[in-house]
């Protein structure tokens, strides 16, 4: 029977104590919380406020309608009634949300320690884990607002300690029927966590294996006599997984989300490509020093030989990530399943089997700290990067939503890079009850009245040299492309972050320089900006 260890009111308090003085601590350090709004995702918060106060939508109203179109490519049944439901309720206000996001992540992080806890029964190690699973390139979790991933890693949280609870009281089956519960849930809040399921359907097998010592020679026949009582949960998850797939599948095929589908047009290189791209960009550090774990694991080959069941659970975990993204690789919050399943390897399990010793042991848990302190950084530049991104943005759409009132005609030039930039300027404008801007038209190169993502069939075009303000990307920005194709010569540029405003000479004189002066942004802490 599994032993588990036991977790103290005490402990679970001061954990979360300090999970909370940490993520607000970055948070707050970093300047996210404070940053405002950015171009990717945020419109659909300006969208749901712009329907409840302007449009006089209802909760439901609101629901139906991003159900309608989001089932069509995704299988998230969970997320959009859970987001629509919190900007009801706090508004569209970016520093609330960021509060509620950085809130989440204090819970993952004290229900990724209790599992630790469970396992190894050594605080540090699991307070250790906890923090080398959600610190990294995934830590855009912590700040941005649009990502779904926490609340399934809540859901897998809690799948995964009711079933440590139920492995160490196997009489108290309603820990194991509530796993099974959120396994599925988990799944409905982003579809990567369904490829986790199997990784908790056979978590039991592999505890007996490990306990027992089972060796591949007879594995199945001793499996059959020691996990009796245990197969059901094995099975029902299973069904449950298979079942979802096949449901996604059934009803949206293997194409309708881009990043994940499969064609036969993809080719094997574009696999080996985006797999290493994986592995070089936010997995990086896991892969360089997880070559070094392994080393100095295999010098107790004698030791770990006859623990191959780690591995293969291992494997179960991480490996259906991979194939998941395997058309264009994994990269920042989409990483989190694959270092959640790297952590439990070389963390959770390696201390438990208790093989290390001496100076090996001080070396490998230098090249684990190794491993967090440079996450660490990874996390700082790219939170810091977040925050001056945000500020900046935050500073054109007050500035879109001044300019507009004073009478100023103000064109939008983001779309040609980011679509969803548009659309963020479009809805920020509705949520204010203030009439759109202009967005440029690259075809025609004019000024267009309707975002050019929207298609419309009829527009109207204006020359560009009719717009008082015109502002886009500048090369500090990551969605930067190519400067807009106009003749600058009668405006004013004044540099606000990763977006320049250009205003016309007149304008200038009208509203003064201190307005610009205004506009200036602080750059990162390694120079982005300046």
């Amino acid at each position: 029977m599994f032993e588990g260890k036991k977790i103290s009111i005490k402990e679970l308090v001061a954990v979360t104590v300090l999970s909370i003085l940490v993520v607000f601590g970055v948070v707050l350090g970093l300047g996210t919380l404070t940053s405002g709004w950015h171009l990717v995702d945020d419109h659909e918060f300006l969208e749901f406020q712009y329907m409840f106060k302007y449009q006089g939508k209802s909760l439901w109203d609101v629901i139906k309608w991003a159900m309608s179109w989001d089932t069509t490519t995704r299988n998230n049944f969970l997320y959009y009634p859970l987001r629509i439901t919190m900007c009801y309720l706090v508004g569209a206000d970016s520093v609330a949300i960021s509060i509620i996001k950085a809130a989440e992540i204090v819970v993952f992080l004290v229900l990724l320690y209790a599992c630790g806890k469970k396992i190894t029964g050594n605080f540090l190690v699991s307070l250790f884990f906890a923090f080398t699973c959600l610190v990294g390139y995934q830590s855009a979790l912590w700040w941005k607002l649009g990502p779904e991933q926490v609340q399934a890693g809540i859901c897998f949280g809690i799948s995964f300690l009711l079933l440590l609870k139920w492995l160490e009281a196997p009489d108290k089956r309603y820990f194991a029927v509530w796993s099974i519960v959120f396994s599925v849930l988990m799944g409905f809040f982003h579809e990567s966590f369904i490829l986790v399921m199997p990784f908790l359907a056979l978590f039991p097998i592999y505890e007996k294996i490990n306990q027992q010592g089972i060796k591949l020679k007879g594995m199945i026949k001793n499996l059959k006599k020691e996990c009796k009582g245990q197969w059901w949960y094995t099975i029902a998850v299973m069904v449950c997984c298979v079942a979802v797939l096949a449901e996604i599948v059934l009803r949206l095929g293997l194409k309708s989300y881009s990043p994940v589908s499969f064609d036969q047009s993809t080719s094997i290189y574009q696999y080996i490509t985006a797999f290493t791209y994986s592995l070089k960009e936010g997995l990086k550090w896991y892969y360089y020093f997880g070559i070094a774990l392994i080393g100095v694991i295999l010098t107790y080959y004698d030791k770990v030989k006859d623990k191959w069941a780690d591995v293969v659970i291992a494997i179960v975990f991480i490996a259906p990530q991979f194939v998941l993204y395997s058309k264009e690789g994994i990269a920042e919050r989409y990483i989190i399943p694959v270092v959640i399943g790297i952590a439990m390897f070389f963390i959770l399990f390696v201390y438990r089997n208790g093989f290390l010793n001496g100076h090996r042991k001080r070396i490998y848990a230098v090249i684990l700290v190794m491993m967090l302190l440079l996450n660490v950084r990874g996390m700082v530049v790219e939170g810091d990067y977040f925050r001056f991104r945000g500020e900046s943005v935050t500073k054109v759409l007050i500035t879109t939503k001044d300019m507009s009132q004073k009478g100023y005609k103000v064109m939008c030039c983001l779309g040609n890079a980011n679509p969803e930039a548009d659309w963020t300027v479009d809805m920020y404008m509705k949520s204010e009850g203030l009439p759109d801007v202009y967005y440029l038209n690259t075809v025609m190169n004019k000024a267009t009245d309707v975002r050019p993502m929207l298609k419309a069939d009829s527009v109207n075009l204006y020359d560009i040299d009719e717009m008082d303000v015109i502002y886009a990307y500048n090369r500090d920005d990551r969605h930067f492309v190519i400067e807009p194709n106009i003749d600058f010569s009668d405006y004013v540029q004044k540099k606000c972050g990763s977006i320049d405003i250009y205003f016309k000479k007149e304008v200038v004189d009208e509203i003064g320089e201190e307005y610009l002066d205004k506009l200036s942004v602080k750059p990162t802490l390694y120079g982005i900006g300046k």
